[in-house]
This record gives C-alpha cells, sequence and structure tokens, in this order.
C-alpha cells in the first residue's frame, strides 16, 4: 500500500505565501479577459483561413493581403475573384477546401436553402450559395474582417472562362530553380482561374524556437498548403500507373551514371516515395501550411504562467483503402496549457503558386523535355 506523507498545515500555508507573494512578473494577475484558454477559436480558425486564401505582405508595418484562389477578371470589379469548374459538387467541395479549417467541417451550417454558412464570430464569415450552371456553379460571399480587396469568390462553368492562357507548367513536370538549388515538381496547371502550384521538398520553411514552463517546440511555417495536397492526391488519383511510370523515370534518371537529375533533392522521398510505396507510409504524417500558436496567461498550480498554444493541420495516407488506392486522410493536432505538444513527423514540404504572369525565368523545366 502507497504512503503519504503529509505537510503540517502551518508548512503548507508558508508555501502558498511565499507562491503568492512572489515577484516573479509571470505570477502577476494578467489583465486579458480570455485568461484560461487564450485567443478564442474564432481568431484561430479566422487567421487559419487567411493563411489558406491569401499572402500576406508585412513590409510597410501594415499587412496587405493578396488572395491565392481565383481570379479578378473584371476589371470593374476588382474584388470578385472567379474560379473555372465543371460542377456545384466540385464548386461546394473547393469552398471546403478554401475556406474551411481541417477539423472544422462540423461547425459549417447547413441553412434550409442550400446555402452554408461558416463564422468566426466578430471576424466575420464566408457564405457558400449553390449555383444551377446557367450563370455559375456556386458563390461565396467572402465577409471577412481583414479582407476589402476579396469579397466573393464565383464559381463559373469552364466553358465559359474568358481567358485560355496557356500554363507555363504542366502536372508532371519537374523544374530546377538554380538560384536556391531547388528541384520542384508541378502538381497542377494554372487555368480557369486557379493558380498553378510547384511542390519541393528542397527548402523554402521557417523554423522558430518556442517554449514556456512546461514545454518546447518548433514553429514551422512555409509548409506545403493544403491546395498542394489536394493537388497531389488527384495527380495520384487521376492514373496511378502513369504517376508509377512517372516516378520509375525520374528515379532512373536520378540514378544514371554522372547524371546531376535531382543531384542532392529530396522530392523523390516523403510523399512521394511513399505515394509509390504506401505501406511504407501508414502512420507518417506531413503537415500543411503554417502552424498557428499563441502566447496566453493561465493559472497553473497556484500560479499564472506564460503558456503556448499550438494547432497544425496534417494529411496523411489513410489505412483504409478505396478501389485498390490509398486515400489521404487530414487532421489536426492542437496543444494549450501544460499539454505536450504534438506535431507532424514531415515538415519539410513546401509550395509555391504561380499564374500565366508570373516570372519564372529562374526556373527551368527538366523532365519532360518537349
Amino acid at each position: 500500500m502507497k504512503q503519504f506523507n503529509f505537510l503540517p498545515l502551518w508548512m503548507f500555508a508558508a508555501a502558498l505565501c511565499l507562491t503568492a507573494c512572489s515577484d516573479d512578473e509571470e505570477n502577476e494577475m494578467p489583465v486579458d479577459e480570455e485568461l484560461e484558454e487564450g485567443i478564442s477559436a474564432d481568431k484561430m480558425n479566422y487567421e487559419r483561413i487567411l493563411s489558406q486564401i491569401c499572402t500576406v505582405d508585412t513590409t510597410t508595418g501594415i499587412p496587405v493581403y493578396a488572395p491565392l484562389v481565383g481570379e479578378a477578371i473584371m476589371s470593374v470589379t476588382p474584388d470578385i475573384y472567379y474560379v473555372g469548374v465543371e460542377s456545384e459538387d466540385e464548386a461546394r467541395n473547393l469552398f471546403y477546401s478554401y475556406f474551411i479549417p481541417s477539423g472544422a467541417e462540423e461547425s459549417v451550417v447547413e441553412n434550409a436553402d442550400g446555402t452554408l454558412t461558416f463564422g468566426v464570430g466578430e471576424y466575420g464569415n464566408v457564405h457558400y450559395t449553390p449555383g444551377n450552371g446557367s450563370q455559375d456553379w456556386g458563390m461565396v460571399e467572402v465577409n471577412l474582417a481583414a479582407l476589402t480587396n476579396f469579397t466573393n469568390l464565383v464559381f463559373i462553368p469552364k466553358a465559359k472562362w474568358p481567358d485560355n492562357v496557356s500554363s507555363q507548367f504542366y502536372v508532371g513536370d519537374v523544374i530546377y530553380q538554380k538560384s536556391k538549388n531547388r528541384w520542384w515538381i508541378c502538381v497542377r496547371a494554372c487555368e480557369g482561374g486557379q493558380q498553378g502550384i510547384l511542390m519541393t521538398w528542397d527548402g523554402g520553411t521557417t523554423r522558430t524556437g518556442r517554449s514556456d514552463h512546461y514545454k518546447s517546440y518548433t514553429k514551422v511555417t512555409g509548409c506545403a498548403s493544403r491546395g498542394a495536397w489536394n493537388a497531389l492526391a488527384q495527380f495520384y488519383y487521376s492514373d496511378k500507373e502513369a504517376f508509377n511510370a512517372m516516378y520509375d523515370e525520374l528515379l532512373a534518371k536520378k540514378d544514371a551514371k554522372n547524371s546531376t537529375f535531382l543531384k542532392g533533392s529530396k522530392l523523390l522521398t516523403g510523399a512521394f516515395d511513399n505515394l509509390r510505396f504506401p505501406n511504407n507510409w501508414s502512420y507518417e504524417t506531413f503537415q500543411v501550411g503554417d502552424m498557428w500558436d499563441n502566447n496566453y496567461f493561465w493559472m497553473g498550480f497556484f500560479k499564472w504562467r506564460n503558456v503556448w498554444e499550438g494547432s497544425t493541420d496534417y494529411v496523411k495516407l489513410s489505412l483504409t483503402w478505396e478501389n485498390n488506392m490509398p486515400r489521404f486522410q487530414s487532421g489536426n493536432y492542437y496543444f494549450k496549457r501544460d499539454y505536450s505538444p504534438t506535431v507532424p513527423d514531415d515538415r519539410d514540404g513546401h509550395s509555391m503558386t504561380f499564374s500565366s504572369w508570373t516570372d519564372m525565368s529562374g526556373y527551368e523545366r527538366k523532365y519532360p523535355i518537349y
């Protein structure tokens, strides 16, 4: 039987007094009203949405957001963006992909008229209205505090897309960026208002160390976006045999005698290698986008502590297969207070977008050769 030793009451009271009277600034009563849970879930989801649909420029000290989704094809309405899609189902799926943070899908309200609304409290909401294809397949009203230059996203039929400018790169192209010694693979071409996407494992992420009284972890930003992972999944699922044939050819070129192709690159490791041999990837998780975190006060054991909370989206291959093919599965890791941080296994994947007018002169296609 366990034996317990008890302090005399006067010693316990003295200990409490020492704790309460400490001049440690962590022990001061914070003025922040959100003491217990830190920042609200609404603000967390708001900031996660912004990171999914925009880039931000803070060089002037004032954040300037530039949309990553769609194109503003009408000069008279520069705040309305358009994407070409084939159906209402595709429009609805893109609404979830673009605007709903991973793990928050159950908070989307489906209204009686078939519209969908996702709210982030005082920071606004996004509202989806389905279409019938005559003019559009759906529309999103973007009512978010920071985005005055992006108020609507309209999903028009691809056949109505006004500009059929060819993409600079196409799915499966392998590109070398000499200035940064990075190898990229194109997972989505630029068409129908959707920007093209390149993925790499050769750099592009940023790491920042964090710690508090209970834990330490590394915040990683710049990881491959959700759009990049969705494009990679589509690349694989659309033709698994073609994907595997391309992989074999890339591997042969890399291993050829005196070859400089993919030299020193990690592009054919990680996600691509494990798609080729999916049983090796059953439990490996890959970070999606930026890690979100926040510093706040929390009452620990008789003492206010300044602690970190964090949230990270991830993808992995599901153990459940469909039609003899593995499925991508998404999730989210969250920690707070004195919890031990959990983060994805692979945090090296990085992506970038390009449009028909992006200057890609420093990017050379190495495969295939047209």
